[in-house]
């Protein structure tokens, strides 16, 4: 919009249709977002070229006319006519090496980002790998059957595999997209579903995928958003509309689908699963009971050792890509877009059609190589050597962050911790008065934690040295801090926490350190 924003003739704008647009919409019968129009108020066209910067661009200067541009500078605001002209004043040749030294730096800062990110998601891989086998051993030790091999990931339907899996069973389906936000956060407790239902003869739990191989069967059933969960017979399947909590998924396939292969329900089972079952139901039920209280007590140690890991390797991956957006941040704010868009105008002009400005131009453009101005920012020049030392310092922050993760690692210092996160720090202090005065921390952050952590009542699990900020850092390692006792408020770029340290290794405690943990 900004290449019209001072055209005396023609503009480019945008009505909000479920706002203080509406009846604009209405007049003039849009219906599907978003629609372009173009033409006189009275009458307007729709729009249906290609979506493109550069092809509206060359659309809208031929049906509204000059716009703003390295050719129509009168037609320009005055920040983007400066940066314009700037860029145009340069020799054409010293611009695209300019250009060239402004994209290699963007290209390395995407690609160390990109390197680490691989290192530190193979690193969860492993975590999760470690997980799986931790949680094998665990029933192997317990005498209790494996869950099946493909009971990781729930068993995917296709239109070739569809007839021969659903046959004389009831189905619970989930239809899904894989780009799709709220399928990956249903993934875990329906992958936890199918295993409970794998290997029954009468009841399936499974999966289609919308994007790929699953597509016609999506269609078939008319599916549109995602993730769609639809029961019942295969022929004749309708729409779940309950809650999806693993445990209320749990409770509607039992009320629906029927009783699951297991001990008790030998005959429900597939022959593949029958035999690993009976050996199972040759246990009394009294000793299952207490073989299957203690298997889950040791998974859900296994699995929140998992997350606590997967959590503080996430944490980097997002700190990490933050710092690579400002990095990309700082070199386009410097006028990229407006460089780029002059050197294509460049490419379009005759031969030898760049003549320096006036004889001062001419003295700027023979100045040293490294001191040649690149880019301004906020008025401030910024030269080739300036690109070169922002280099650097991305480069120095990679080797930095790299060192930083092998030192917290090889340090051995962790903490587990609970936490409430407040915005304002008098919102901290309400809190704290109320567990002092005897109410239960976990209940506390239930209520009023602003962090997600807050309806597991704040806590945080294992963090290691390096995976926080530098102020809870700094209260977790203090071997001056107290186990138990409750801290802060402490002030953070997330607001204000208070803090009970539960455990520690690492740190050499005080004699007064251990105390009795607040509640």
């Amino acid at each position: 919009m900004s290449d019209f924003a001072a055209s005396p003739t023609a503009l480019v704008a945008e009505v909000d249709c479920v706002g203080h647009g509406k009846p604009i919409c209405q007049k003039y019968d849009v219906t599907s977002y978003p629609r372009l129009m173009w033409g006189s108020a009275d009458k307007l066209d729709t729009y249906s070229g290609t979506r493109t910067y550069e092809e509206m661009k060359n659309f809208a200067a031929r049906q509204l006319g000059k716009s703003c541009g390295p050719g129509d500078l009168e037609f320009c605001a005055e920040a983007r006519k400066a940066l314009l002209g700037k860029f145009m004043r340069l020799p054409p040749e010293k611009l695209d090496a300019q250009l060239e030294t402004a994209e290699k730096q963007i290209k390395k800062a995407e690609e160390a980002f990109a390197k680490m990110e691989q290192q530190t998601m193979y690193r969860i891989r492993l975590a999760d790998q470690k997980k799986q086998d931790d949680i094998k051993t665990i029933r192997e030790k317990k005498g209790l059957p494996q869950m099946p091999a493909r009971s990781a990931e729930a068993l995917e339907l296709t239109s070739d595999n569809w007839d021969a899996q659903v046959a004389g069973k009831k189905v619970f389906v989930k239809f899904f997209a894989p780009w799709c936000g709220h399928c990956k956060a249903l993934k875990p407790d329906w992958d936890k579903l199918t295993a409970d239902f794998e290997g029954t003869r009468t009841a399936l739990i499974a999966e289609v995928d919308c994007a790929s191989s699953g597509k016609s069967l999506c269609e078939t059933h008319s599916v549109t958003g995602y993730p769609r969960l639809m029961w019942g017979e295969a022929s004749d399947l309708k729409v779940y509309q309950g809650p999806r909590t693993y445990a209320d998924l749990k409770r509607f396939a039992d009320e629906h689908l029927g009783s699951a292969c297991g001990a008790d329900h030998l005959e429900l089972c597939e022959d593949t699963r029958r035999a690993v079952m009976e050996k199972f139901a040759k246990y009394s039920p009294e000793k299952r009971a207490a073989k299957l209280k203690s298997m889950q007590k040791a998974i859900e140690k296994a699995e929140k050792t998992y997350f606590d890991t997967q959590w503080n390797l996430t944490g980097q991956i997002d700190l990490a890509e933050q710092n690579k957006d400002k990095q990309l941040k700082a070199i386009r704010d410097q006028g990229l877009a407006q460089a780029t868009e002059v050197q294509a105008w460049n490419k379009q002009q005759p031969p030898g059609f760049w003549k320096p400005a006036n004889a001062t131009l001419s003295h700027d453009t023979s100045l040293d190589y490294w001191e040649e101005t690149v880019f301004t920012v906020a008025g401030v020049d910024v030269s080739r050597m300036n690109l070169i030392t922002a280099g650097l310092a991305l480069f120095i922050s990679v080797v930095f962050w790299f060192w930083s993760i092998r030192k917290s690692e090889s340090d051995g210092r962790s903490c587990v911790l609970r936490h409430i996160l407040t915005e304002k720090e008098e919102d901290a202090k309400k809190a704290k008065q109320k567990i002092q005065a005897g109410e239960d921390f976990s209940e506390v952050a239930k209520a009023c934690s602003l962090c997600p952590s807050g309806k597991e009542g704040g806590q945080l699990g294992c963090r290691s040295a390096g995976s926080m900020s530098e102020a809870l850092e700094k209260v977790c390692f203090d071997p001056a801090t107290k186990v138990g006792e409750l801290l802060g408020p402490i002030q953070t770029q997330y607001g204000c926490h208070l803090v009970i340290i539960d455990s520690r290794e690492g740190v050499p405690e005080t004699e007064v350190a251990e105390e009795k943990k607040d509640k």
